[in-house]
């Protein structure tokens, strides 16, 4: 019998590192001498959620085919095999590379599909508005770590298809700037604070 992983010690690492994540900007968010290092920080921040948010894919994929290892096993036709231990679970999600690559969220439910089937998949209970924050946060940290034209661009059409913004800020800027808009997931605070909600608002649902 295969191992089977944790799933509440999975969440529970994934959601101490965005505790541990947003404690930074929470440092230094009120500080008006630190302005631009509070920029600074929001910036890093949002590469370290997409860090853990990937992360945390990653092992629940893995996690899926490993407690729900039929579907896969009939519709790729593995014969003979009857568990999908930790290892093969991890090499399954990663096509035998290094990490599991993913470009966006319809292609994690793609990718999700075509493992555990649509009913399997847990990042199907992912809420519209949820999944529009978190594309929005991997165009953030795409420009904030590459600053190529294509992340650029991408970012650009996020902000103002997420926000409304058509003048485009600096990350930083953008970041640690208040969110007044009455629908946002976290008002009245920088729209970090949102983005980092909405990672949450996942990891819980799925």
């Amino acid at each position: 019998m295969a191992r089977k992983f944790d799933l509440t010690k999975l969440k529970r690492k994934a959601f101490g590192e965005l505790n541990d994540a947003i404690a930074n900007v929470k440092r230094v968010e009120n500080d008006v001498q630190e302005y631009l290092f509070g920029r600074w920080v929001c910036k890093m921040v949002s590469v370290e959620v997409h860090e853990a948010w990937e992360r945390y894919v990653e092992n629940r994929l893995a996690a899926a085919l490993n407690h729900s290892p039929k579907y896969f096993l009939e519709s790729h036709d593995v014969r003979g095999v009857k568990n999908i231990s930790a290892g093969f679970a991890y090499y399954i999600v990663r096509s035998g590379g290094r990490f599991f690559d993913f470009k966006s969220i319809p292609d994690l439910l793609s990718k999700g599909d075509d493992w555990l089937g649509r009913p399997g998949n847990p990042f199907r209970t992912i809420s519209t508005s949820d999944t529009k924050y978190i594309d929005a946060l991997a165009a953030i940290r795409n420009y904030v770590t590459h600053g190529s034209e294509a992340a650029r661009k991408s970012y650009r059409r996020q902000l103002n298809a997420m926000y409304g913004i058509k003048s485009t800020p600096a990350p930083g800027e953008f970041l640690i700037s208040i969110d007044y808009r009455s629908h946002s997931l976290v008002r009245n605070k920088p729209r970090i604070y949102g983005l980092v909600k909405a990672v949450e608002n996942a990891i819980r649902d799925s």
